[in-house]
């Protein structure tokens, strides 16, 4: 059985069909599918700069110590295997009354898009979405060349020798 997202499911049987139509479902009970449902802390100002350390905490149903995260670069699917063979699932810092969790992630190398999965944990996929994000490389400028600032004593104002930006 496949859910579309975290949260409680309301369970049901049909009682009485008619043909091919249900003419009277029974609620049975519910069922909770664990997960996240939803997310904060994906920086997104100031620029991400790439192989950059934060954290991201999860709200959800039944969060634990034994669910991963994993960084994936670019914008993926989470639910296509191929995307996320090779992810490396991350442990949580901490989970706490299974509604919320911490995790510490690293930007990717490369710049550009990148994606959040989760997964339940002990060997099973990260196929769930949990963000996207974006980072950036950033590098120190070279200055070679000069601007001279020239004080107008007449009217006390600063003025450059050269138009800005160039």
């Amino acid at each position: 059985m496949m859910f579309p997202s975290a949260g409680y499911y309301k369970v049901c049987w049909c009682d009485r069909k008619y043909g091919s139509s249900c003419v009277l479902w029974e609620n049975i009970g519910q069922i909770g599918v664990a997960g996240p449902t939803r997310s904060s802390g994906t920086p997104t100002s100031p620029a991400l700069a790439t192989e950059t350390a934060f954290e991201i905490q999860l709200w959800g149903l039944n969060l634990s110590e034994s669910h991963n995260v994993g960084v994936l670069p670019g914008r993926v699917d989470c639910t296509n295997e191929e995307s996320i063979e090779n992810i490396t699932a991350l442990d949580p810092l901490w989970a706490a009354n299974s509604s919320t969790a911490m995790y510490s992630v690293v930007s990717p190398s490369v710049p550009g898009n990148f994606t959040i999965c989760w997964g339940p944990g002990e060997g099973a996929l990260l196929n769930t979405h949990v963000t996207f994000g974006e980072c950036f490389l950033v590098a120190d400028c070279v200055v070679d060349e000069n601007w001279t600032a020239v004080l107008d004593a007449s009217t006390g104002e600063v003025a450059c020798t050269r138009t800005c930006g160039g």
